[in-house]
């Protein structure tokens, strides 16, 4: 929440004009261990990157670590959810389709 609150008034120093930074909380953090990785972009995308991250006053890294975060933590979830719901069938644990379909009419008609 705090970023999203940093972001939105660097947004407004900019459109303002202002050119000093907002103040940036001030946290003692460890550095965190870091991999290295090379990819290909689709053309453009780099340049979405570096304009987000100007936008935002944050680093090109950040931006993309946050997409990887955010599309990993989705995706994570979802395919965790469908073999979890796999394993239920496996394990007889299921709902025939009339019981469910009777529950959805019930409470249409309430």
């Amino acid at each position: 929440m705090y970023y999203a609150v940093l972001q939105l008034v660097a947004l407004q120093h900019q459109i303002a004009g202002k050119t000093e930074r907002p103040p940036r909380r001030c946290t003692m953090q460890k550095a965190a261990v870091r991999d290295t990785i090379s990819l290909r972009l689709p053309a453009g995308t780099k340049q979405r990157i570096e304009h987000l991250a100007q936008a935002t006053r944050r680093s090109k890294t950040f931006v993309i670590e946050e997409a990887i975060t955010n599309y990993l933590n989705l995706n994570e979830w979802q395919v965790e959810s469908i073999l979890e719901g796999l394993r239920e069938v496996k394990a007889g644990q299921t709902t025939p389709h009339e019981a469910v379909l009777a529950k959805w009419e019930a409470k249409a008609c309430e």
